[in-house]
């Protein structure tokens, strides 16, 4: 299996995985933003791989916006918790 069928696999599983995490409300919800910091740097080195400058550069705005709904919805909640 060649690095880039690699990454197309883990960048649509975990992208998929993400989706379904959030297609109605649950306490997983907020997992799919973890999916997605998996998924997104996999979309990124394909794309980049290929020679879509463009396409890495949306995936690469998809994954700032995974990194700070992680902390919003799962990291600050945990430090939250232990402070109180």
């Amino acid at each position: 299996m060649t690095l880039a069928l690699t990454l197309q696999i883990l960048a649509a599983i975990t992208g998929m995985v993400g989706a379904t995490l959030l297609r109605k409300p649950s306490r997983w919800m907020p997992w799919a933003f973890v999916a997605w910091l998996i998924s997104n740097p996999a979309a990124i080195a394909l794309s980049l791989m290929q020679q879509d400058y463009w396409l890495a550069a949306m995936f690469s705005y998809y994954l700032v916006l995974a990194i700070e709904s992680t902390f919003n919805w799962l990291v600050k909640p945990m430090l939250e918790d232990r402070g109180q």
